[in-house]
Protein backbone atom coordinates (compact mmCIF):
# COMPACT_ATOMS: atom_id res chain seq x y z
CA UNK A 1 0.00 0.00 0.00
CA UNK A 2 1.52 3.05 -0.83
CA UNK A 3 1.45 5.86 1.59
CA UNK A 4 0.65 3.86 4.30
CA UNK A 5 2.66 4.73 7.53
CA UNK A 6 2.78 2.70 10.53
CA UNK A 7 1.37 4.01 14.13
CA UNK A 8 5.31 3.59 15.61
CA UNK A 9 6.33 5.61 12.36
CA UNK A 10 3.67 8.58 12.93
CA UNK A 11 4.10 8.72 16.61
CA UNK A 12 7.99 9.16 16.41
CA UNK A 13 7.23 11.61 13.52
CA UNK A 14 4.83 13.70 15.67
CA UNK A 15 7.38 13.70 18.84
CA UNK A 16 10.67 14.70 16.56
CA UNK A 17 8.56 18.01 15.30
CA UNK A 18 6.59 19.02 18.28
CA UNK A 19 8.75 19.79 21.73
CA UNK A 20 6.29 20.36 23.70
CA UNK A 21 4.66 16.98 22.83
CA UNK A 22 7.57 14.99 23.57
CA UNK A 23 7.74 17.21 26.85
CA UNK A 24 4.46 15.77 28.24
CA UNK A 25 4.76 12.57 26.74
CA UNK A 26 8.10 11.94 28.97
CA UNK A 27 6.31 13.38 32.24
CA UNK A 28 3.56 11.00 31.87
CA UNK A 29 6.01 7.90 30.87
CA UNK A 30 7.78 9.06 33.92
CA UNK A 31 4.67 8.75 36.31
CA UNK A 32 3.88 5.67 34.69
CA UNK A 33 7.38 4.33 35.86
CA UNK A 34 5.88 4.09 39.91
CA UNK A 35 3.03 2.02 39.04
CA UNK A 36 4.21 -1.56 38.24
CA UNK A 37 0.94 -1.92 35.85
CA UNK A 38 2.03 0.40 34.07
CA UNK A 39 6.34 0.50 34.37
CA UNK A 40 6.42 -1.21 30.62
CA UNK A 41 3.66 0.91 28.58
CA UNK A 42 6.55 4.11 30.26
CA UNK A 43 9.65 2.22 29.60
CA UNK A 44 7.87 1.68 25.91
CA UNK A 45 7.50 5.30 25.83
CA UNK A 46 10.66 6.45 27.41
CA UNK A 47 11.99 4.36 24.26
CA UNK A 48 9.75 5.84 21.76
CA UNK A 49 11.09 9.60 22.61
CA UNK A 50 14.53 8.23 22.66
CA UNK A 51 14.07 6.77 19.14
CA UNK A 52 12.40 9.89 18.10
CA UNK A 53 15.38 11.85 18.91
CA UNK A 54 17.88 9.90 17.33
CA UNK A 55 18.79 7.68 20.31
CA UNK A 56 19.80 3.42 19.12
CA UNK A 57 17.18 1.26 20.49
CA UNK A 58 18.08 -0.09 23.80
CA UNK A 59 15.41 -2.62 23.97
CA UNK A 60 17.71 -5.66 24.00
CA UNK A 61 18.78 -4.08 27.81
CA UNK A 62 15.51 -3.34 29.54
CA UNK A 63 13.93 -6.91 30.10
CA UNK A 64 10.57 -5.78 30.81
CA UNK A 65 10.46 -4.46 26.88
CA UNK A 66 11.57 -7.86 25.18
CA UNK A 67 7.99 -8.85 25.64
CA UNK A 68 6.57 -6.00 23.99
CA UNK A 69 6.42 -5.74 20.24
CA UNK A 70 5.88 -2.63 18.13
Amino acid sequence: MKGVVSHHEREIAELRADRELAVAYLKAAMESLDDPDERAAGLLALRTVAEAHGLPKVTHTIPELRSISV
